[in-house]
Formats: structure tokens, sequence, C-alpha cells
């Protein structure tokens, strides 16, 4: 193949390489990514929030039930739940952003270890598939 057949495959302007990389908001892959973060961010916000509550009832739950036992009702059991209930929304409240974080880096991880990215990547379902493909004209001229 000579050097004019080559220069001939390549777009010659940024427009064709811009055009064809059109970002896709509600696509398959974008909403399997967003599925993704959120089960993980679930999972994180779950795990924190248990160990957080078992903490919290082990130090106050005698405290708690002091003072419902002093009150004349049968409904301890709701009393409890509510209790915590409402320390479950000040925990979660507290310890959201680091649970999105860590439901975030989780996600990356397993996508970078599973090579899911670079299967995207190869069939173009990526934001910009020419940032991951080899037959690119960005990565034939990157070093």
């Amino acid at each position: 193949m000579t050097t004019s057949q080559l220069r001939d495959r390549r777009p010659r302007t940024l427009v064709r390489i811009v055009r064809r990389a059109v970002p896709v908001p509600f696509g398959r892959h974008t909403r399997y990514m967003i599925a993704s973060y959120a089960l993980h961010t679930f999972l994180v916000s779950c795990a924190i929030l248990t160990i957080a509550l078992s903490i919290d009832t082990t130090l106050f739950l005698s405290k708690v039930l002091a003072t419902i036992s002093t009150w004349k009702t049968s409904w301890t059991a709701l009393y409890v739940a509510w209790y915590l209930l409402l320390r479950a929304t000040d925990f979660l409240a507290e310890l959201l952003p680091l649970s999105c974080f860590l439901g975030a880096f989780w996600t990356e991880i397993a996508h970078t270890l599973s090579r899911e990215r670079l299967a995207a990547g190869r069939r173009g379902s990526a934001c910009c598939p020419h940032c991951y493909s080899d037959s690119s004209p960005l990565a034939r001229s990157w070093p």
C-alpha cells in the first residue's frame, strides 16, 4: 500500500472525526453504567449504615429502652424501630458522600478488572470511541 493510499484513508479534517464521535447520553451502555454506579453505591451505603447502626445500637440502646420502659405503652418495638429509622437517616446524611465515592471507586475498579471498558471501547459504545481504538487517526499520531 502506498503512502498516498494511506493518506486517502485517513479523514482529512477534524470535523469528520468529531462528527463520528457523538455521545449518546441515553444509550444502552450509559444506562448500564449508571445502574452499576447506583448498585455499588447502594451496597456501600447499606454496609456503612449497618456498621454505624450496630455501633450506635450497642452504645445507646440501653438508654433508649430505659426511657421507653417508663412510658405506659406496649409499643416498645415500634419506638425502637422509629429510633433506628431516625438514626439511620442521620447517619446516611453524614456518610452519603463517602458512600458515593466508595461506590464509584468500586464500580471503576470492577469495570477495569473485568475489561468491560476495553470491550465497550472496541465496539464503540463509549462516549468517544476514537480514544480507545487503535485504528483511529488520533491513536496513530500518539507516540
